[in-house]
């Protein structure tokens, strides 16, 4: 599967690398962050997502993946396999998080059509993400 870059956004988080990252590598924190997300099932090194409304993956199956700078979702068993790639960059008190979406060339699915639409959601997912991060963390 060759993929290719369908997009990029942009987010400035007030908030830590290390919470940012730590905040991405649950799976379950989409539940805060992404309001079509009704349930994440943690299994065996994945987590099946489940969403309300009608979306091109109503239900899919996330593995997440990353290193100190890097985390990436990869879904598969959706109608759009994707890998999401999320960039950090720590700045003193604040982070550049920046999402890159990549798809396989072919989806049968019109991705000029689709692509404005799911930069649209996913910039709104991110801009929710920075907003949850504004809040003082909770104490474990």
């Amino acid at each position: 599967m060759t993929d290719q870059k369908l997009f990029t956004n942009t987010v400035l988080i007030p908030a830590d690398a290390t919470r940012v990252h730590a905040t991405l590598t649950n799976p379950q924190n989409l539940l805060k962050w992404v309001p079509e997300i009704t349930a994440v099932d943690p299994e065996i090194n994945v987590f099946v997502i489940t969403r309300t409304r009608t979306a091109i993956n109503q239900h899919e199956v996330l593995t997440v993946t990353g290193n100190a700078t890097t985390v990436t979702y990869t879904s598969r068993e959706g109608r759009l396999p994707y890998q999401l790639v999320f960039t950090i960059v720590g700045q003193a008190s604040q982070t550049l998080l920046q999402e890159t979406l990549f798809v396989p060339h072919n989806t049968g699915l019109p991705l000029t059509l689709l692509s404005p639409i799911a930069k649209q959601a996913l910039k709104q997912n991110l801009e929710m993400l920075a907003i949850l991060l504004r809040r003082p963390a909770m104490p474990d």
